[in-house]
């Protein structure tokens, strides 16, 4: 594929919605000069599946959209016996022509490859042996082909055969006979399949290869990767959430309502911890992108979290602002950045700079979490920086450092009561939306009742979760993995997200497996960052939890047993991380009784990794950035203290995205000013020896004393650093700057 059509699959393929699935299969049939043997699909795709799934209006209904009828079965409650009627009789007749319409499917031979590498040719329900076919040298034993006539196409990892497996509670649970496996999402640490015909699994995991393979296949160009932007975004994970929200809708509309009519100001979302606040923003954030992408603001979405060093902070978000104006021309040309000015006076002077006819939307979700850090961010950010044509939208949890200056400088709380609970629908669509096959076992529990449709297991659901939507994720992870299989209304469900939270450390249980297990889930839930499978195999084997031999197997494999309590995110080099899936799953565990011995230890054994001389080297940028947090974390003061003061180690802290605010805060908790003095030490003895490299660990001294108001230090640096400068042989202009500066 040429890179420009991968970069637009990229975007859609890692949870696609049904409509999604449409855009791709049209995306690949306009390419010019394909296969002829695909001609058929192409026309059918442009034409005959168009014609059903849209209809001839925009937007349709469900009486003339099938992609709407779908949605109202997926999420619009259940449907009373004469609605189902009639809507029977309105589209029996066209899914009929449609289906008639693939004859030309006849030629084409779906082949397979079991675990044992014998050949299947996949029709019927007991699929037959078939010869090795010719020109294929080399496959994956679960791979899956497409032959037409007598061409070849390789499906995997977008499909699969051999018996569905998935690893839940430390086991692996498997199915008793090979079905073929259709590619349903991405997940964390495998790819989710769909198996077909699998008596009793809706759901399957993907062979370990896999996911590499899909990843690499479905990598976005380097063009795409090269935004030329300093601040990274975060499309990749919204786009991603904001495809495994379902539900919401009306407050979803009314929020969008909202926007269109206001043109400045901030509006506020709240919600209590688990109430789904950041997949309600992702999907904003996606919907007002496609709302407004011909004309109409430019939408920019922005994400707080505490565990993203680099971009959770005041400064990070003000950089990002500024490039994409600036990258959008959406500034006068006569605006200057000066980069000396504290992050908001940046922000200042280019929302401030805009052009008369200018609008922006910013999209920022988690102010709780960047509040931790940065106490008056609300006040001195958002609500202070309202300029015509800006609409700022925040969310995060009601606390009051946030609440108090939204309600005291007139913010526009959009549910004054919190982002309402789910309702029976939402959890409704929800869970069908996600059990794959399993849902006509569900579905059959339906029950009419004064022309409503009632389901008792939905109903059990909707009132454990107390409207929590990361309650309803555990139970659809249940249902998949099957614990859950009557789906009658008795089953015994948690009581609460709490108890849930509970019976998942439970399940950690005994044996090799969980013998990594339990530590695992310890280390996400005391890490700063999120860690790649290289960084945990590495932290693992240091324990001596793990032999080098089989660590890694060992930890992806221990990543899939608690697949349901983690999700993946991009850390600070790059690599794909993984981190617990909610702040609450993390806050619950850090204090559940069952933890407090791993959770302890974990803490122990960071803060010796960042104590250690010879450190692992996958580890060393992690522990620059966070080696200090995990030494105070657990008391040990005085090698806090000693690194902080070590200027090798300082400056290569700084360098890695350190800042000065951070630095500030630690010496805060050591004691301030009076303990810092002692920098004064370093300050003479890089007089006495004066270099290049000696001015630069200079200039971290002096920018953290100049950030933190000490006075004295700050004028010991600065007539150090001028000293320095002459003694080395710079010019007198970089003396006066020195001096100015």
């Amino acid at each position: 594929l040429e890179d420009g059509v991968r970069d637009r699959l990229s975007r859609l393929i890692e949870s696609p919605t049904f409509g999604a699935w449409y855009v791709m299969a049209r995306e690949l049939s306009e390419i010019k000069g394909g296969s002829e043997e695909l001609a058929q699909m192409r026309k059918y795709v442009s034409q005959t599946l168009r014609d059903l799934l849209y209809g001839p209006d925009n937007p349709g209904t469900d009486e003339t959209s099938f992609l709407k009828l779908r949605n109202r079965l997926a999420h619009g409650g259940g449907m009373s016996r004469n609605e189902q009627s009639r809507l029977l009789g309105l589209w029996e007749k066209r899914i009929k022509e449609a289906i008639d319409s693939l004859d030309w499917l006849s030629s084409w031979e779906l082949i397979g490859k079991t675990e044992t590498d014998v050949w299947k040719k996949l029709t019927g329900k007991s699929p037959e042996s078939v010869d090795t076919p010719e020109g294929i040298t080399e496959s994956a034993p679960d791979s899956v082909w497409l032959r037409i006539n007598q061409t070849l196409i390789p499906l995997w990892p977008l499909a699969a055969f051999g018996k569905p497996s998935i690893q839940g509670e430390g086991k692996q649970k498997k199915g008793s006979t090979e079905a073929p496996q259709v590619y349903s999402r991405k997940e964390s640490v495998r790819l989710g399949y769909v198996p077909l015909g699998a008596e009793g699994m809706g759901y399957a995991e993907s062979s370990a290869g896999a996911l590499a393979a899909f990843e690499e296949m479905f990598r976005p160009s380097e063009k795409a990767q090269a935004s030329g932007f300093k601040i990274k975004d975060f499309m990749g994970e919204i786009r991603k959430d904001a495809g495994q929200m379902v539900g919401r809708q009306k407050e979803l509309d009314d929020i969008i309502s909202k926007v269109r009519e206001t043109k400045q100001g901030v509006l506020w979302i709240s919600g209590q911890a688990g109430m789904g606040k950041s997949f309600l923003m992702a999907k904003l954030s996606v919907d007002l992108l496609e709302e407004f992408s011909e004309s109409g603001p430019l939408v920019l979405s922005y994400r707080m979290r505490a565990g993203d060093q680099d971009r959770c902070s005041r400064d990070a978000l003000s950089d990002f602002i500024t490039e994409r104006l600036e990258g959008a021309g959406l500034m006068h040309d006569d605006i200057k950045i000066n980069l000396q000015d504290k992050a908001e006076k940046r922000l200042e002077t280019c929302l401030g700079g805009l052009k008369k006819d200018a609008q922006v939307v910013l999209v920022v979700d988690g102010l709780d979490e960047v509040s931790r850090r940065d106490g008056k961010f609300t006040e001195e950010v958002p609500l202070a920086l309202r300029y015509p044509g800006v609409l700022w939208i925040c969310s995060g949890r009601p606390e009051p450092i946030i609440t108090e200056p939204i309600r005291k400088l007139g913010g526009e709380d959009l549910f004054p009561h919190g982002l309402p609970p789910m309702r029976e629908e939402d959890v409704r669509g929800m869970i069908l939306e996600k059990i794959g096959p399993l849902r006509k076992k569900l579905l059959g529990k339906d029950a009419e009742q004064d022309g409503k449709v009632i389901n008792p297991f939905i109903r059990l659901v909707t009132e454990r979760a107390a409207g929590l939507p990361l309650y309803v994720k555990y139970v659809i992870g249940d249902v998949l993995g099957g614990k859950y299989r009557v789906l009658d209304g008795e089953e015994e469900l948690p009581d609460s997200l709490h108890s849930y939270h509970e019976e998942l450390l439970r399940r950690l249980g005994v044996g090799d497996l969980q013998a990594v297990v339990t530590p695992l889930a310890a280390i996400l839930a005391t890490a700063y960052e999120p860690l790649s499978v290289r960084e945990l195999v590495a932290i693992l084997v240091h324990r001596k939890l793990l032999t080098e031999e089989g660590a890694r197997q060992m930890v992806e494999k221990g990543l899939a047993a608690i697949a349901s309590m983690v999700r993946s995110a991009p850390d600070p080099e790059g690599e794909v991380g993984y981190c617990l899936f909610h702040q609450s799953l993390r806050d619950h565990m850090t204090g559940s009784d069952q933890m407090t011995h791993s959770i302890a230890t974990a803490r122990e054994a960071f803060a010796d990794l960042a104590e250690q001389e010879n450190q692992p080297g996958v580890l060393r940028n992690y522990l620059l950035r966070c080696g200090i947090d995990h030494l105070l974390g657990v008391g040990r003061s005085e090698e806090a203290e000693r690194q902080l003061l070590d200027l090798d180690h300082l400056s290569a802290m700084v360098k890695l995205g350190v800042i000065n605010k951070t630095l500030y805060k630690y010496w805060n908790v050591l004691g301030g000013r009076d303990r810092a003095i002692k920098y004064q030490v370093s300050i003479d003895s890089l007089q006495q020896s004066p270099t290049p490299d000696g001015l630069s660990k200079l200039s971290v001294i002096l920018g953290l004393s100049q950030f933190s108001y000490w006075s004295s230090l700050s004028k010991l640096a600065l007539n150090a650093e001028l000293r320095i400068k002459k003694e080395i042989g710079l010019g007198q202009l970089e003396v006066v700057e020195t001096l100015l500066g």
